[in-house]
């Protein structure tokens, strides 16, 4: 038998395609084995990474756009990937 909650999460982990963890910084090991068991329960999901930088940070503080802050190389290529997908 099946409840309701599960079907609905059925169904909705149907529909994602990609999942983006956002601040991710690699150094943590916690953050790493979360996301790594994370990831086993989304068979056919993509899942994309921000990592940690400063720009996000300073913006925020600023009140300005992150475009405004420019993000490490790292930080810009993943955004570029996440764009790219998005628009697939």
């Amino acid at each position: 038998m099946t409840t309701t909650k599960d079907i609905r999460c059925d169904d909705l982990l149907e529909k994602i395609s990609f999942v983006i963890l956002n601040q991710q910084d690699k150094r943590m090991k916690f953050q790493s084995l979360f996301a790594e068991n994370f990831m086993k329960n989304f068979d056919d999901t993509q899942f994309l990474t921000v990592p940690t930088d400063t720009a996000f940070v300073k913006a925020q503080i600023l009140k300005k756009s992150v475009q405004d802050m420019p993000p490490r190389k790292e930080t810009q290529d993943s955004l570029n990937i996440i764009i790219q997908e998005m628009t697939k």
